[in-house]
Formats: C-alpha cells, structure tokens, sequence
C-alpha cells in the first residue's frame, strides 16, 4: 500500500493538484493577499523550510562562498543548530541570543566590521518558546544595508496574525504547516513565501523556482 501510494503522488501539479492548492490557500492567507502562489514553496517539514530558506540565501552571496549566516534571538534550538552545521555553512554563525537593543549594538559593530560577508540573518517572530520579539524594522535597514537575506521564522503566530510580508520587513517567511494547518501533528509540512515586494525576495522564489523539482518537496499524500 506505501509503494502505491507513493507511485500515485509525485511533485508534478499537472498530475497531483493538491500542492499546487496548498499554495494557492498559504497565498491567500498571507496579509491582504500579498503574495501568490508562486511565492510558495512546499516542504516536508518546517525545518526542511528552514533548510531550503537557508541554502537559498546562500546561493544569493555574491562572495561564492556561501557567507556566514546570522541568528537573532533565541530560536528553535534545531534553528541554531542547522545554520552551525559546517557542511552546510562552513564559515559559521554568529549567535544573538538575546535579541535585545544591546544585540542589536553588536551586531551593527560586527556587521560594520566584516561588510558583505553574511548570508542570511534568521530570528523568530515572535520567538519559540519565550514569545519574545525583536526589533524586525532595524534587522530589515540592517538587511538591506548590508545585503543578507532576512528569513524570518512565524510558526507561533503565522501569517493571519503578523504583517513581516507586504510591510516589505522580511524577505522570506518560513513557517511549520504542522501546527499551523492541521493543528493535531497527524502531518508533518512547512513552507517559505518568499517576499515579492523585496529585491531579495523576488531573487529567492526566481531561485527556488529553479530548484522546486530538484528539491525534496512536500509528499503529496500529507499536503
């Protein structure tokens, strides 16, 4: 039964449609319907989204060697652990655990320090489990300034009850459709939308475009 279901489902919309309405629904979520479905971009689980956001970002460095990543606030520890990995950022991260107006002192020190050598900055909106959140108006100046990728991780709150999208803060969202669509951990799913009203974020979902039939997508039984 697993292998025929498995047979049955694959990534391709024209034969399995229910990808391609899980982000037409995420779409229409977002606020005022900022994006559409092509900004959506399915995965198998809401770290996986996390992955995806991270290997984008990092393609979009300039330097080619990926840069380092950021992560601001105290996140998901498996967040923090992703962007550690040195086989998949081999120059580090730098880790604001705080993400307090004093973090955002040293990170504006450390940014001014080492220009154009980060990749992605990811922080939590608001944070899991402490519920805090950071300043997302000066980490989007910081972003833009300095030119990294502003990923920003919703899944306490989602995209009905902030606005990081349209207001153009972030330039990707990432959220674990586990807790946000079924509610009950029966299914296991994330997602990135990508931002179409951000240099960058327009940048990633051409990016992820390319890559969504080259990627582990979402199993089409689960979406």
């Amino acid at each position: 039964t697993r292998c025929a279901a498995v047979s049955s489902f694959d990534h391709d919309d024209t034969k399995n449609d229910s990808h391609a309405e899980l982000r037409k629904r995420i779409a229409k979520w977002t606020p005022t319907a900022a994006v559409d479905s092509d900004s959506v971009f399915l995965a198998p689980s809401g770290m996986a989204a996390i992955y995806t956001a991270l290997r984008s970002a990092r393609r979009y460095h300039k330097s080619g060697g990926g840069g380092k990543s950021i992560v601001f606030g105290f996140p998901y520890l498996d967040t923090l652990k992703l962007c550690s990995r040195p086989e998949l950022v081999k120059d580090g991260v730098e880790f604001f655990g705080l993400g307090d107006a004093g973090d955002i002192e040293n990170l504006e020190r450390l940014l001014s320090k080492n220009p154009k050598s980060f990749s992605a900055l990811f922080t939590e909106v608001p944070s899991n489990p402490l519920l805090q959140c950071p300043d997302v108006h000066r980490l989007a100046e910081l972003a833009k300034e300095h030119d990294f990728c502003l990923i920003v991780d919703d899944t306490i709150s989602n995209w009905l009850n902030i606005d990081v999208l349209e207001s153009g803060l972030a330039d990707a969202v990432c959220t674990s459709l586990t807790k946000l669509v079924s509610g009950r951990g029966d299914a296991i799913a994330g997602s990135v939308v990508t931002n179409p009203h951000t240099p960058r974020g327009r940048w990633m979902r051409d990016d992820l475009l390319l890559q969504r039939d080259q990627e582990n997508a979402l199993f089409g039984a689960d979406a």
